[in-house]
């Protein structure tokens, strides 16, 4: 732009910020810029990408007659980038008859302008210097609009950051339980109001279906990028936790121990893997010296079933440790599938297996038992959710022989709530060494899918007992090494699942374990009580280390 906005507004700020191209994340912004004043006098000059904002934030800014513009800037900026380019494309005019002029330095506007200064001590750390522009220009704004009785001004609110702004750490954005709680908790935590930034430490390739999952307004930064770098996205982004979850995002973070803050607090979530890398030691000889220079770093390790606990066993127990299940939003159904257009049978009992197409997740055995049941008189059609080479190797045999027959295979999808709908029993006939809380099923309880699964991990918490379980469990064969399906099991559990009555009762049950023990709000409170722990304790160790140091 042109014009004397240098003088009134850039300067008073910042001087020589402007004077060239920039992009700053939300948090730089806050302490250089936008979270001093409004910088950004005409809005016909911004581009900003689309974001929901909360009920809350619209009354309030639909209400500013001066500064709403400053607080729908800070407000679309937040979780994401400010970009600036010097050169003047733009021309804006003030003249002495707008509202603005006539209203600037008036009560109202420096009632406004306390709720903005207030959602930005709420929603970021200003360095003393920031903190110190920030008083400065409330100085002057006062001398030049000739405020009689300063005292009569809203008085600044104390700066009190309420949510911890985090970066969660994925192992990749490929289909799997782990991926998607990374993802489900960083949306959330955006929905509650807190910053997000999530890395994905590309152990695997990215699916566009997980990566659509991802809400547009949480930060992305890919580890196999150019110039990626962890320890300045902690600073640039004003990251308060690390949270990872699967090995190979731990051993992300571990790589950049010796350049993080030693300050900064870490989580760990873990999915299972623990123990499979116990057991196959080959996949990460590093493992050992790894998991013990994690253990004497990290602040809190979180596990969802007992079994991963056994990698303590070996190493020394962690001073916390703790259990937080799993949880899932309930998603909206996308649209209405219908059986017949799909190549399902209407009348067919229609079983549902949505999980990663390996062989140990019971792909095949799925199939086989279909097959089974059908050939005894049974209508029965099985929907495969997911790729992966089991799935694979079931597309090429109905390819090429036309068989196995009443099997759908729908790939790796974003919508497999629709598939839940339309389903009358979802199976996970797993017997996958680290499987732990498998996502998959909290979905299905959530849409009221009665189970038939594995006694594997946690699945049995998952569908309970007596008369308020959710489904029926199959026990395992074979040894902890060797595990396999009981085949029989499995088929006398689907035999029972022709009852509807039986459905009807596991499907009420389903949804009420679901609301009791496995609503993604819940899981993410827990969370939050634990980020609070975690930074109280680091607070008080190091006020106790300053104490013990002299002056």
């Amino acid at each position: 732009m042109i014009g004397d906005y240098a003088e009134l507004y850039l300067d008073r700020i910042n001087p020589g910020r402007w004077n060239g191209d920039f992009t700053a994340t939300d948090h730089e912004e806050a302490n250089a810029g936008l979270g001093i004043a409004n910088t950004i006098p005409n809005a016909s000059a911004v581009l900003m990408r689309r974001f929901d904002p909360d009920p809350a934030f619209v009354e309030t800014v639909t209400a500013m007659r001066l500064c709403g513009d400053s607080y729908f800037y800070v407000r679309a900026m937040k979780g994401g980038l400010v970009g600036f380019s010097a050169a003047p494309l733009n021309y804006h005019r003030r003249h002495d008859s707008t509202v603005t002029h006539q209203l600037e330095g008036s009560q109202r506007y420096f009632d406004e302008l306390a709720h903005i200064r207030s959602y930005v001590g709420e929603t970021y750390v200003q360095d003393r210097e920031a903190q110190a522009q920030v008083a400065q220009f409330l100085q002057q704004d006062i001398t030049r609009f000739q405020i009689e009785d300063p005292a009569a001004l809203p008085q600044p609110a104390v700066p009190h950051k309420l949510l911890p702004s985090i970066a969660v750490i994925a192992p990749d954005l490929s289909p799997g339980g782990g991926q998607i709680f990374a993802l489900s908790l960083a949306n959330e935590w955006k929905r509650r109001g807190g910053r997000v930034v999530l890395i994905n430490a590309g152990s695997q390739p990215t699916h566009p279906a997980v990566l659509r999952k991802l809400n547009s307004e949480v930060a992305l930064n890919h580890a196999q990028d150019a110039g990626f770098d962890l320890a300045e996205i902690v600073s640039r982004y004003g990251i308060d936790l690390i949270h990872s979850n699967i090995w190979w995002a731990d051993v992300l973070v571990d790589s950049y121990r010796d350049r993080l803050p030693a300050d900064l607090p870490w989580v760990i979530t873990m999915h299972g893997c623990h123990e499979t890398l116990l057991t196959h030691p080959g996949i990460d000889r590093a493992f050992p010296e790894r998991l013990a220079r994690m253990r004497a770093r990290v602040d809190a390790w979180v596990y969802l079933a007992e079994k991963n606990i056994g990698v303590f066993e070996r190493f020394a127990r962690p001073e916390r440790l703790l259990r937080i299940p799993n949880g899932m939003a309930a998603e909206p159904i996308e649209q209405v599938l219908d059986r017949a257009a799909l190549g399902l049978r209407a009348e067919a009992l229609l079983l549902c297996l949505a999980a990663r197409a390996i062989p140990s997740k019971g792909w095949h055995e799925a199939v086989a038992a279909v097959e089974i049941l059908n050939a005894e008189g049974h209508a029965v059609d099985l929907v495969l959710c997911g790729e992966g080479p089991a799935a694979e190797a079931i597309r090429a045999e109905i390819i090429h022989t036309g068989a196995p027959a009443h099997v759908h295979l729908t790939g790796q999808i974003s919508n497999v709530q629709d598939y839940f709908a339309i389903s009358d029993v979802g199976i996970l006939p797993s017997y996958f060494i680290g499987e732990s809380l498998p996502l998959s099923l909290l979905e299905m309880i959530a849409k009221g899918l009665p189970l038939v699964a594995t006694e594997v991990g946690e699945i049995p918490t998952i569908i309970g007992e007596g008369e308020a379980a959710a489904g029926i469990l199959v026990p395992l064969i074979g040894d902890a090494e060797n595990p396999a399906l009981d085949m029989e099991a499995f088929l006398a559990a689907l035999r029972r699942m022709l009852d509807p009555d039986l459905r009807a009762q596991m499907a009420t049950n389903a949804q009420r374990r679901f609301e009791a023990e496995y609503r993604l709000d819940r899981m993410v409170d827990s969370y939050a009580q634990l980020y609070d722990e975690v930074a109280a304790a680091r607070a008080r160790a190091a006020e106790a280390h300053n104490q013990e140091v002299p002056a």
